[in-house]
């Protein structure tokens, strides 16, 4: 299917992260940190293991995943985020999984945990040792977690106290799949650790299946984010007020680092969850009354009027 400036194909997960022609992505500073909980990824966990474990032929539909096409630089992920970073958590926690259990088995583990390695992250040509630039980037407060994660650094337990919940979620699902995957490759059908990895794979990349839809116009993406997420997702004012405004600022890097960092103090002093409502009631004390459900048009409206002032705001 084809709209102006807008383009929806079917696709496997292959196109997004095995092939010559697989993109660089980053996740939006606006969009929301990583919020899945064991619920969502217990419920990934078990459809790709019945996937693994059927011989049939049948895909695993995953949903449309949005994206936004950007000059010179890594594609935008504007819905979908959720699923591309518990992917490659997944991946990296069966890299980590194949290490270990190789080496209590004695054995050199270090080829097949490459071969997932290629997967994750896209290998710099050229580079000595061998280097690799990862094909996802979370927000400011989740990615240097992420990419140690996606890296196979270890983390170091004495950072984990100053976590945000984010954070903590991001390594909730890394063990989880690392302890699913420990515990299934110790099985003794499991010999050939390269035979689960290679089935693993299969699953991923051929039977796990979206809607890979793209913008390729800069301007429609605000509209397109709000459409999105007037399906019944929990976004809250504050997430849309943020939405806005960092859109407003992306092409002044300077003023988006100021935007994120006056941000993130907001959000460490008041709570994430009691964001909205400080926004409400400071805009009812430095403007005029506003309901909750209206503060994201309120704002919106104001800011547009001070032709995007965002700064200033």
């Amino acid at each position: 299917m084809s709209l102006p400036n807008i383009d929806a194909d079917a696709m496997s997960m292959h196109s997004l992260i095995a092939t010559a022609e697989a993109q660089m992505y980053e996740v939006p500073p606006y969009q929301r940190s990583y919020a899945w909980d064991k619920n969502e990824f217990s419920d990934f966990w078990a459809d790709v293991s019945e996937l693994v474990t059927d011989d049939d032929s049948d895909v695993h539909f995953m949903g449309a995943m949005v994206f936004l096409q950007r000059k010179a630089r890594p594609w935008w992920v504007l819905d979908g985020q959720q699923r591309f970073s518990t992917l490659l958590l997944f991946l990296s926690a069966l890299r980590d999984a194949v290490l270990v259990v190789s080496e209590e088995r004695g054995v050199d583990g270090t080829a097949i945990a490459n071969k997932i390695q290629g997967l994750i992250a896209q290998e710099i040509p050229g580079s000595y040792p061998v280097k690799y630039e990862m094909r996802l980037t979370l927000n400011k407060r989740d990615s240097t977690l992420f990419h140690r994660i996606l890296e196979g650094k270890e983390v170091p337990a004495k950072s984990q106290k100053d976590w945000h919940q984010s954070e903590k979620q991001l390594f909730k699902a890394y063990l989880f799949f690392l302890d699913g995957f420990t515990q299934e490759l110790r099985k003794p059908r499991w010999e050939d650790l390269d035979e689960y990895r290679a089935r693993i794979e299969s699953v991923l990349l051929h039977r796990l299946c979206f809607i890979r839809v793209e913008i390729l116009d800069e301007m429609n993406a605000q509209a397109v984010f709000e459409a999105l997420n007037n399906r019944g997702v929990d976004l809250t004012q504050a997430d849309l007020v943020k939405n806005y405004l960092f859109m407003e600022v992306q092409d002044d890097q300077t003023a988006l680092r100021e935007a994120e960092d006056i941000w993130e103090r907001v959000v460490l002093a008041v709570s994430e969850a009691d964001l909205a409502m400080f926004l409400r009631y400071f805009w009812n004390s430095a403007y005029t009354f506003v309901r909750m459900d209206d503060l994201y048009r309120t704002a919106k409206k104001r800011v547009s009027k001070a032709k995007g002032n965002v700064m200033t705001f």
